[in-house]
């Protein structure tokens, strides 16, 4: 639980204004507002409270703005008693949020398009809104997950400290049977929309660079490879996490046909399933670009590709390659087309994590991918 400093708490003031040191996940309300008035109305919340980082005070630490003027007497201790009132509510908007407890994330939940699909925005510590533009990470996330998977935590506490916003959204609304919308993922339309629709919203509402930072996770994999390839915005790269190589191979196990079938409207009863090709024609990106020249398969048209997966559940060895092979194969053979192009792209695989799993995520961050690629 939050604990206000008592013993060497920082005061600063000026001719105008007094603030109070807290602690950084006390943030969470001097952004999104999510809080009530815990009681003092010199305890100013949401789009009133401010918060002032070292770059603004001169000193470490995060402050708020808590009085209009200048702390005299006994209003110290006043003061200090309301921000501990703050303690409990912090601790329920973390969990309610379903936030890393550790964290305390510049959080911003939107709900984006007609269809008010929610999506999370995780500002970077020192974003500004009319400064240094902030990098933009878009993390597609996989089957039967949702906008609150968007990485471990050595990869979101890197992307808070080097001024990259983090950005997902709800890929799909269902994952199983019996589905009502084709909202189900799988790299179709509306799963590609979606995330259009994000990054438009990021453009518009945030001061950010042009390129974006590709991540994707499992089923994020097929939406990601075809943003890769068709390029509806600039990408700087592209790191893969398990992401589904082939929606192909996929089809061919039987477990995973009824939403694929759903999401490209092919018949329930599996009578399209002969002609499955025909139905996700542009929309498998592994065979996008790729090109057989004297026999060899080259991959064009691609950004610098990293991808990881984990081998412990195996996905990887059993359902990405279909029927036919182990996915692994699949994964070395677009990664070889892609070099073979003159493309730039690298597969590393761990055996005791899941295909998808977040310490991939943290291992592309400890491999210093971001900070190479990025030059930060």
């Amino acid at each position: 639980m939050l604990q206000v400093h008592n013993t060497d708490i920082k005061i600063i003031e000026n001719t105008e204004t007094t603030y109070v040191q807290i602690e950084p996940k006390l943030r969470l309300y001097a952004i999104t507002g999510q809080c009530t008035q815990p009681g003092a109305d010199y305890i100013w919340i949401g789009s009133n409270m401010q918060y002032r980082n070292n770059r603004d005070l001169g000193v470490g630490g995060f402050f708020v703005e808590i009085s209009d003027e200048p702390l005299v007497g006994g209003n110290l201790s006043t003061r200090l008693s309301d921000i501990q009132k703050l303690n409990n509510q912090v601790q329920q908007i973390t969990e309610d949020l379903n936030l890393d407890p550790t964290i305390g994330y510049a959080l911003d939940e939107v709900e984006i398009g007609t269809a008010e699909v929610p999506a999370y925005i995780v500002r970077p510590d020192d974003y500004n809104s009319k400064g240094k533009a902030s990098y933009l990470l878009i993390h597609i996330h996989g089957n039967g997950q949702n906008r609150t998977n968007n990485g471990g935590p050595a990869f979101k506490q890197f992307c808070r400290d080097n001024n990259i916003m983090l950005a997902t959204i709800n890929g799909q609304d269902q994952s199983n049977p019996p589905f009502t919308t084709t909202a189900s993922g799988w790299g179709n339309q509306e799963h590609y929309t979606r995330y259009l629709r994000l990054y438009k919203y990021c453009q518009d509402t945030y001061n950010l660079t042009d390129e974006v930072i590709l991540t994707s996770g499992s089923m994020g994999g097929l939406v990601a490879g075809h943003f890769a390839y068709t390029k509806p915005f600039p990408i700087a790269l592209w790191v893969n996490f398990g992401g589904v190589p082939s929606l192909s191979k996929m089809f061919e196990i039987e477990s995973r046909r009824p939403a694929i079938r759903n999401s490209y409207g092919m018949a329930e009863d599996g009578s399209d399933d002969a002609n499955v090709a025909d139905f996700i024609l542009g929309y498998d990106w592994y065979a996008m670009g790729m090109l057989d020249i004297a026999g060899t398969p080259h991959k064009v048209g691609f950004p610098r590709v990293y991808t990881y997966a984990g081998l412990s559940d195996g996905i990887v060895q059993y359902q990405f390659g279909g029927t036919g092979e182990n996915g692994e194969a699949v994964y070395q053979r677009y990664v070889a087309a892609l070099q073979a192009a003159g493309g730039f792209a690298t597969y590393t695989s761990r055996a005791d994590v899941g295909h998808a799993a977040d310490e991939l995520m943290d291992d592309a961050v400890n491999d210093g991918i971001l900070r190479k690629e990025l030059g930060i």
